[in-house]
């Protein structure tokens, strides 16, 4: 096993990994939220670049090039938004701290119908149908690892697309992220306090946990008003059914869910990433709706 610092930056990254492997960040997106994506593109992603690709001047061959794409997930249907997809693509092109740092710039889109776009359901339809080939070409296109970005999701540090990569190539996960992060006591209380918020970096390319998905995905349908009709509070509770899952299935799993402070959940909180990280030095992100930077 070998260790490289990356470069300009006081990450390291392990050295025992498929160098093949194809990563991706995932912005899942509804239509009001599409200025938000313009937002972060233009301004919150230009305050804290993706990637360091210039040095002294001059391009240079930094440890995260050419492995991530970045694709944006629709909750409709995409036909209908050329020009969406036009202007994505323009800003990529005339950005260079956005068409230096990604790979690919990739559409998808779930085609939910208004009722099946429902607030939180249409979310779980959407992440669900990310471990589905019969629904998604996502698995097939390859891709090992990808983080799940929502808008409002906001990078508080420079060059986290190499933190990204150490976070991919140094831990063996099945599901990373964020605890809910508040001062709110009461949200303590519920039985799902401690879950992984959906804002997370998964794994796609181990064939166990896409099963494992598919099968919870079919007990979420059979009533996702037990888990709030969120599909990551199911993640978490279904696992501890016992009269659905052993204890063994669980023991021999949970390892594979993980905390990590890369990223900081703080809900609907108002805060101020940009104050946050300058206390939690390991901070990347800082996901919440009331985030400002």
């Amino acid at each position: 096993m070998q260790f490289c610092k990356a470069n300009s930056t006081n990450l390291y990254i392990v050295n025992d990994y498929n160098d093949s492997e194809k990563y991706a960040i995932v912005i899942p997106f509804t239509e009001d939220q599409e200025h938000l994506i313009f937002k972060n593109l233009k301004v919150n992603w230009l305050s804290n670049k993706p990637c360091n690709y210039l040095e002294n001047g001059h391009e240079i061959n930094f440890p995260s090039k050419n492995k991530f794409d970045i694709i944006f997930y629709y909750n409709k249907d995409l036909k209908k938004k050329s020009n969406l997809m036009f202007n994505l693509k323009l800003i990529f092109k005339h950005n260079s701290h956005l068409k230096n740092c990604f790979n690919k710039i990739k559409f998808f889109d779930s085609n939910l119908s208004i009722e099946e776009d429902r607030y939180p359901l249409g979310a779980s339809r959407m992440f669900f149908k990310l471990y589905n080939e019969k629904s998604n070409d996502f698995v097939k296109n390859g891709y090992s690892k990808f983080f799940l970005m929502e808008p409002d999701n906001i990078p508080c540090r420079k060059n986290w697309l190499e933190k990204l990569l150490s976070e991919f190539r140094t831990n063996q996960f099945w599901m990373r992220g964020s605890i809910i992060r508040n001062s709110n006591s009461l949200n303590g209380l519920s039985s799902f306090a401690d879950h992984i918020n959906g804002n997370s970096f998964y794994n796609i390319g181990d064939e166990r946990f896409v099963k494992l998905v598919n099968r919870l995905e079919e007990l979420f349908w059979l009533d996702s008003n037990l888990y709030l009709d969120s599909y990551d509070i199911a993640l978490f509770m279904l696992r501890k059914e016992r009269e659905l899952f052993s204890f063994n299935e669980f023991a021999e799993t949970v390892h594979m869910f993980q905390y990590t402070n890369t990223i900081q959940n703080w809900y609907r909180t108002h805060i101020n990433a940009t104050e946050l990280c300058l206390k939690e030095k390991d901070t990347f992100f800082v996901h919440g709706r009331n985030v400002v930077i």
